[in-house]
């Protein structure tokens, strides 16, 4: 909580938390503004590091999973569509496979 700076909510109840107090519970950057997405998952990545440890993270924006996550599992339906290798599983036709859209992809 001190890492996140949300230590003065560790003694309010969990109904009066907002949904951006309760971040780190569900879904860490869901409804944050860009600046703050990209401070968590950076805090992510950071302890990930330092502490030598696996993290796991569900995200709903490919371009933060392209740039932060080495591995990565796409699903559609419930069912895995393919995993691996970031860069080779969020592909241009993955892409558009799972979510019925196209794109184009840059260079990291």
């Amino acid at each position: 909580m001190r890492l996140t700076d949300v230590l003065h909510l560790k003694d309010r109840p969990i109904g009066r938390l907002s949904g951006g107090d309760r971040l780190l519970m569900d879904e860490p950057i869901s409804h944050l503004d860009i600046k703050y997405k990209l401070d968590i998952v950076a805090l992510i990545a950071q302890l990930y590091e330092s502490l030598n440890i696996t993290a796991v993270a569900v995200f709903h924006d490919i371009a933060l999973a392209a740039r932060f996550c080495s591995q990565t599992i796409l699903m559609k339906d419930g069912r895995i569509v393919s995993a691996g290798d970031s860069s080779s599983v969020l592909t241009r036709d993955s892409i558009e496979q799972v979510f019925g859209v196209s794109v184009d992809m840059l260079d990291q």
